[in-house]
This record gives structure tokens, sequence and C-alpha cells, in this order.
């Protein structure tokens, strides 16, 4: 058995494969695997003013309902967001969005975004601002 340390060292740095699905003007997708599920990273430029809403779910989950991931806990978390990162990497390098942002609601996934955000400033380039809404969400604004 794998001592925690080790297994979480090990997806750090495993690079998940990461497949666009679609890619367009306002809209684009991708998918990967991660703790023996499909993911789906979406991004969309609703408004034309290139500020992309990014979010991820599983596939076959509607992404427009509620969705707590109680099966992503501890080690299987870190291999999700793993999957994350590399998608909005690539969604980064092929779109070049001039901003972009996601949502964390409830406090873990608030503390994690955070941690996330920061290596996402660190790592891309891009500075962020978060922004505190109605009720207990926090938006994770990311710009050039």
């Amino acid at each position: 058995m794998m001592k925690f340390k080790n297994y979480l060292k090990e997806i750090l740095t495993k690079k998940p494969s990461v497949k666009t699905v679609h890619k367009g003007s306002m809209d684009y997708e991708s998918q990967f695997e991660a703790a023996g599920e499909t993911y789906v990273f979406r991004a969309h430029d609703t408004m034309y003013t290139d500020d992309w809403a990014i979010f991820f779910h599983k596939l076959n989950v509607d992404p427009n309902k509620p969705w707590e991931p109680s099966g992503d806990k501890g080690s299987q978390a870190f291999e999700v967001f793993a999957g994350v990162g590399e998608a909005l990497k690539k969604f980064i390098k092929k779109q070049k969005p001039e901003y972009f942002h996601f949502k964390a609601s409830g406090a873990s996934r608030i503390k994690l975004y955070k941690k996330m955000a920061r290596v996402i400033e660190r790592k891309s380039g891009y500075e962020h601002i978060t922004t505190k809404t109605a009720g207990k969400d926090l938006i994770f604004y990311f710009s050039k």
C-alpha cells in the first residue's frame, strides 16, 4: 500500500490526458479521466466580452443542477483537480481568453479554490480578484 504523501506526489506530477471535444468562438469543451470517472470541463463566453465562465462536472450529470462531488473526497479530489488544472491550461493555450472566472460554493470548496487560484495566478500569468456574491459563494475572476 502506497503512503498518502507518495500517492499525492504521484497524482500531482502525473499529467491527465485532456481531449478537446469542442472549440468555438464562444464555447469550449474538453474531457478527462480522473478517479475512475469521465469529467467535462466547459467554458462559455456568453456576453461576447471575452470573459469566460469556467465549470466542470462529471459526464452524464446535468451541469445546470446542483451537484456535490460526494465521492470525490481526499485523494480522489486531488486527482480530479489535477485534471481540471490540465484542462484549464489547455483552454488558456487554445482560446487565449482576456478574462475568465469560476465560482466556489461551500467552505471546503472555497478553501480548495483559493489555493487553486494562487497556483493559476503563479503559473499562468493571469491576475486574480476574488469577489463575494450574495450568500456564501465566491467568484474568482482572472485577467491578463
